[in-house]
């Protein structure tokens, strides 16, 4: 949103004049009675359709995508064939500018310091024992807890004002509902009514049904049909209609 379709859309096509944009990412642009949508590559296993939502019409008119009707292993064949440095280069499954010994806890210590805080127990309020930075714990987290328990506890929620880590049983894990802002959509200005649809809340999960909303903030209220794990505030929904995305926001 602020780089590659940001700063470097911008520059690319407004100051450079270029004709189109064109990424690596697998999914495909489609011009369909005026209007540009979104659909899946036809690699399934490298659908990136969901960090794509952020996408507007601007974006996809100039935008094109060249391996959305190739699979991966045809990619990294063609890149063996001519020679190029990606030939040898391994899928990436974290975050990307954080290279090996370096681990995402130990750059996050280096970053922000540590901070000593409390779990806390989501039903009692029960100190359960001390963590040293809240930001070190992602929502739905079992394993790395350091907490000694006759079951197994999950993060439930982080309280940053208070570097908190609140935590409960897996069945408080379950949510049907979420309310999401900062809002996009890719081929309207806003929800004007209820519709029913399909969402992701990560990018690797199956479309769960759902119902979408519109709230008089500006914001959605998003229902599943199927209790969903792990809802975590900060990261994305998307919502599709079969394989087109819609757009999607941040959830609160």
């Amino acid at each position: 949103q602020f780089i590659k379709w940001g700063e470097l859309f911008d520059f690319a096509i407004d100051k450079l004049g270029a004709d189109v944009y064109a990424t690596g990412h697998y999914a495909d642009i489609k011009l369909e009675n005026g209007i540009y949508k979104l659909y899946p590559a036809k690699d399934e296993h490298k659908d990136q359709l969901y960090f794509l939502y952020r996408l507007g019409q601007r974006h996809l008119s100039k935008t094109i995508f060249p391996l959305y009707h190739y699979n991966k292993t045809d990619v990294k064949q063609m890149a063996v064939d001519f020679d190029l440095p990606p030939k040898d280069s391994k899928e990436s499954q974290d975050i990307c500018f954080i290279q090996k010994p370096m681990t995402t806890k130990k750059y996050l210590i280096d970053k922000f310091g540590s901070v000593k805080g409390d779990f806390i127990d989501v039903l009692t309020g029960k100190k359960w024992g001390e963590h040293s930075g809240c930001y070190q714990y992602t929502i739905g987290q079992r394993k790395g807890l350091g907490i000694s328990s006759s079951e197994a506890l999950y993060v439930i929620e982080l309280r940053k004002d208070t570097n908190e880590v609140v935590v409960g049983f897996k069945d408080k894990t379950f949510s049907d509902r979420l309310t999401a802002v900062d809002l996009n959509w890719i081929a309207i200005d806003k929800l004007e009514k209820e519709i029913s649809c399909q969402a992701k809340i990560r990018s690797t999960q199956s479309p769960a049904n759902v119902r979408v909303k519109p709230l008089d903030s500006g914001n959605i209220e998003v229902l599943f049909e199927n209790m969903q794990k792990s809802i975590a505030p900060g990261q994305s929904v998307v919502l599709y209609d079969g394989d087109i995305v819609l757009g999607g926001g941040i959830i609160l």
